[in-house]
């Protein structure tokens, strides 16, 4: 299950959702435009939390649709920074940045 959310860029709705990458630090932003939405008693607004179904994305009394293809119309990739940890040895590993501390490696 993919949890995305719903954007605009110009006058036009998306769907936006990111992920990481497990072996390096970067972060992959996908947008997909909505081209139709079904939906029972809501319409999507910015900031609505949906999830990845097999048939589309929903949200909160909608389900929203995409042209045939399914491929983004726009995809960033960008270099997730390592947060600051006062000097304490850090890694990259599944998904997220590590520090070691005496317990042994934690979430930074």
């Amino acid at each position: 299950m993919l949890i995305g959310h719903i954007d605009q860029m110009g006058r036009d709705l998306y769907v936006k959702y990111s992920e990481t990458f497990h072996n390096e630090p970067t972060r992959q932003t996908f947008w997909w435009k909505i081209e139709r939405v079904a939906r029972s008693s809501a319409w999507p607004t910015v900031g609505d939390q949906v999830i990845s179904q097999s048939y589309g994305w929903t949200g909160p009394g909608y389900t929203v649709h995409f042209s045939g293809s399914k491929q983004a119309e726009k995809v960033e990739c960008a270099p997730v920074p390592c947060p600051p940890t006062r000097g304490k040895p850090t890694r990259w590993r599944n998904g997220r940045w590590e520090k070691e501390l005496a317990r042994g490696w934690v979430a930074a």
